[in-house]
């Protein structure tokens, strides 16, 4: 859950539908958004996070005894953080340059078409149909 009302000082939490609770995955005085379940690992959650005005990539990831580990992943930049379908990587958004991050943050590199980097923004990922 992200709430866009709050400005500059966002936090993120998960809703619990079985317990009908809201529990808090990242709260504190860093700007928390776009939260981004992996899909190979439930436990696993990228998002954005901005100290002033630049923003990075981070995971977290909930441990079996219910507590957050943070892990910062990019250092110069990053927004809008998409899994690729099989949860390996990150797809992101880096000063209007699409980038891609491995899921602990090991290799890190351009997304680049006919050895030209690709511009986007906001991305998005789309499965490919099974065959």
């Amino acid at each position: 859950i992200e709430n866009p009302e709050t400005g500059e000082d966002r936090n993120i939490y998960a809703y619990d539908r079985v317990s009908g609770r809201v529990e808090p995955i990242c709260i504190g005085p860093a700007d928390d958004a776009e939260p981004a379940w992996s899909p190979s690992d439930a436990n696993l959650l990228a998002f954005s996070r901005a100290e002033g005005r630049h923003h990075q990539i981070w995971t977290v990831e909930i441990s079996s005894d219910g507590k957050p580990r943070e892990q910062q992943l990019t250092r110069y930049g990053g927004e809008n953080p998409v899994w690729i379908p099989d949860g390996s990587a990150i797809l992101y958004e880096n000063n209007g340059q699409l980038w891609l991050i491995s899921k602990d943050g090991s290799e890190n590199r351009p997304v680049l078409v006919k050895g030209k980097i690709l511009l986007g923004h906001e991305p998005y990922v789309i499965p490919s149909p099974l065959p």
